[in-house]
């Protein structure tokens, strides 16, 4: 890259459809900056990928789920199914060593008075954020600009 970076981009659905039939994302519209490739965790993390030298850069992975929020569920609305943790499992299995997350951090929300239960955010599960503390050290901690009402973060986890 740019700023000597190997960069190797993924999304399950790409900024802008590779192959006919192909949904693009919806959250990007049809433009890219940067190549993007279509992949999930089972394709992208595979034994022949050597994971030890590349960091996984992964920016708010989930929408609101109505198990973490029910809070914001929609009757009759399915969100897309949550993927976060599936991605970072896969990633440790096959030896990864570095993740840089960009993000709600349940132990950074500051709850309403009155609520009744903790609040993981809305932009990862609660599963993928109780299996990076679990597997991670949190090494670096960086202020970023951060949607409205949000408490969004730059971490750098070390695996343990």
């Amino acid at each position: 890259g740019a700023a000597g970076a190997d960069v190797v981009a993924f999304d399950a659905n790409s900024p802008v459809a590779l192959d006919e039939g192909d949904e693009h994302n919806v959250y990007f519209g049809r433009l890219a900056y940067f190549p993007v490739q279509k992949g999930v965790a089972s394709t992208v993390f595979d034994a022949s990928v050597t994971m030890e030298e590349r960091a996984l850069l992964i920016v708010w992975p989930n929408n609101p789920d109505n198990e973490d929020n029910p809070h914001v569920a929609v009757e009759g609305f399915n969100l897309p199914p949550v993927w976060d943790l599936e991605c970072l499992q896969t990633y440790y299995n096959v030896g990864g060593k570095t993740i840089i997350y960009v993000g709600e951090r349940e132990d950074k929300i500051n709850l309403m008075h009155g609520a009744s239960a903790s609040d993981c955010g809305f932009c990862s599960s609660r599963a993928f954020q109780r299996f990076l503390k679990e597997k991670f050290e949190l090494t670096a901690e960086i202020e970023c600009p951060t949607w409205w009402m949000k408490n969004d973060d730059i971490t750098i986890w070390k695996r343990k």
